[in-house]
């Protein structure tokens, strides 16, 4: 049986950057599971992308025996996808799997209703997506998808041993790109303090606020020393508004798997597609808003608290292992017995 997974090389990419992060983690994970990289070079002109693309993937691929083929989707690149399509989605040889990061229709506020059809359209093609969660499900059927889906729930995060350090350097961190995180300007701490990692830096912070710089997202889970992790979006602290807030209301940010797997327990947003799922499984609290988020935290009690970092510890050796897109994978391939 042959098994592929999309390994994609972007020109210019800091290594700082956690674009790539989630990508390479699923690579890792999956070729574990013996999935063979098929290298896709976005940074390429379009004209080799024309001219190249259909011998690239065919020397990477037996298009002639049966196999499991994994997208990993957007490749942010239409004449690629649309060869990917033609040469292996439509194969019938291949069980196809698109592997969901982001949904290109999904993150605009205003809905664009040809955008979401041509997206709709193509990921009808796989057999199966694996999802981010339930809400995201639900709009994708309300949309029109008609295949079946898989719900990851997380994306797992490789990283190195723990930072078991329980001498906490802050009370709350926030990490990842800050042009998201207008918000930060306008928080107020007077007792607790929150560091922030990460790219773009804003000019100025707000007291009991500080900036810690941007680190390599492999190295960072060994420097966030925190109680909690803070996922937030936007620029304003009542609510996670704007196009990263609608996003937020669909999508498994990436940084919760960043925090879990350093161990932290995180605080998200009520409305966030991800607060029913982090606040069931007791793996952080869920808050409307981070105006009086000092008098929430002084109101957690030293028991709740451990409970909370017990299970945060507990689903960090997960993360690091590739559980959930084992798990995901594993569902795919018990449900078609030629792959097993």
């Amino acid at each position: 049986m042959n098994k592929y997974v999309t390994k994609f090389f972007y020109g210019g990419v800091n290594e700082r950057n956690a674009g790539p992060k989630a990508k390479d983690d699923v690579n890792f994970f999956l070729n574990e599971l013996g999935f063979k990289n098929v290298d896709i070079h976005l940074e390429n002109s379009k004209l080799t992308k024309l001219f190249k693309t259909d011998n690239i993937l065919k020397k990477q691929i037996d298009l002639n025996d049966n196999g499991i083929f994994v997208l990993q989707y957007p490749l942010n690149s239409h004449l690629i996808s649309n060869r990917i399509l033609k040469l292996i989605v439509e194969n019938k040889k291949f069980i196809s799997i698109a592997l969901i990061h982001d949904l290109n229709s999904l993150r605009n506020m205003e809905v664009d209703e040809n955008l979401i059809s041509k997206e709709i359209n193509y990921l009808n093609h796989f057999d199966y997506l694996i999802v981010h969660n339930i809400a995201m499900k639900n709009w994708l059927i309300k949309m029109g998808f008609t295949s079946e889906m898989i719900i990851l729930n997380l994306f797992d995060y490789r990283s190195s041993e723990l930072n078991l350090n329980n001498k906490y350097d802050c009370d709350i961190v926030y990490a990842g790109n800050l042009i998201k995180a207008e918000f930060l300007k306008n928080i107020e701490l007077t007792n607790n303090k929150l560091n922030i990692y990460g790219s773009n830096e804003l000019k100025t912070y707000p007291r009991n606020v500080f900036y810690k710089g941007s680190l390599n997202p492999d190295e960072l889970p060994q420097h966030l020393n925190s109680r909690f992790g803070l996922v937030w979006d936007g620029d304003s602290v009542y609510e996670c508004s704007g196009v990263y807030g609608h996003y937020l209301e669909y999508n498994t940010p990436h940084k919760i798997s960043l925090y879990l797997s350093a161990g932290i327990p995180v605080i998200v947003w009520k409305k966030s597609a991800m607060a029913e799922y982090i606040v069931n499984n007791k793996l952080g609290i869920s808050v409307d808003s981070l105006d009086n988020i000092e008098n929430i935290l002084n109101s957690i009690s030293d028991e709740e608290y451990s409970s909370l970092k017990r299970n945060a510890l507990s689903i960090s050796e997960k993360l690091r292992s590739g559980y959930f897109i084992h798990q995901a994978i594993s569902k795919i391939l018990s449900g078609n017995e030629d792959f097993n």
